[in-house]
């Protein structure tokens, strides 16, 4: 993959991978957390999920983490608005 302005992404980003989701290898997942320009990203790595599988596995150990990024993104002022 080749996105030339990947660079410019400053959003917060997850990427979630797993090596048992055949749609999406998670070389691609990597390789996106690698090149974006954001300064809040996370990567997880599921070695049960299937693609978009992760809330079901692991006994809801995912859903739970998800719900407790959310919240902490929740209380911090993430995009400081528009510059003048």
């Amino acid at each position: 993959a080749s996105w030339p302005r990947i660079h410019e992404i400053t959003a917060p980003l997850l990427v979630i991978t797993s090596r048992k989701d055949t749609l999406t290898p998670p070389h691609y997942g990597k390789w996106i957390y690698n090149h974006v320009g954001s300064q809040k990203k996370w990567i997880w790595k599921s070695h049960e999920a299937a693609h978009i599988g992760i809330y079901f596995v692991e006994k809801g150990k995912w859903r739970e983490e998800f719900t407790n990024l959310l919240s902490k993104l929740s209380t911090e002022k993430i995009y400081p608005g528009p510059k003048n």
